[in-house]
C-alpha cells in the first residue's frame, strides 16, 4: 500500500493538462474545501480523481491547468496552479 507521502514524492513532472471533467459536490465538505472529481488528459488518457478544492472553483471542461504527476503513474497527479484560478 502506498501512503500519501509516497505518492508525493512521486510526482516530479508538471505539465499543462485539459480539463475534461470538472464536478464539484456542494453538499460534501472537509472544512472549507469540498470534494471535485476531475477528469484531464493527460499522458495519452484521460485520467480522474477526487480533489479537495474551494467551493468557488471555477474549472470547466476545455480549461487547461497546470498538474503535477508521476511518471510511471499518471493516475497520480494533482493540480499544482492557485485554487482560485
Amino acid at each position: 500500500m502506498t501512503s500519501d507521502a509516497d505518492e508525493a514524492a512521486a510526482r516530479t513532472s508538471r505539465t499543462t493538462a485539459q480539463v475534461l471533467e470538472a464536478t464539484l459536490n456542494p453538499y460534501s465538505r472537509v472544512g472549507a474545501l469540498s470534494p471535485m472529481r476531475l477528469a484531464v488528459d493527460l499522458a495519452g488518457g484521460r485520467r480522474a480523481r477526487t480533489v479537495y478544492v474551494p467551493p468557488t472553483i471555477g474549472w470547466q471542461a476545455g480549461m487547461t491547468i497546470e498538474v503535477a504527476y508521476a511518471p510511471m503513474d499518471p493516475d497520480n497527479f494533482v493540480p499544482v496552479q492557485p485554487l482560485g484560478a
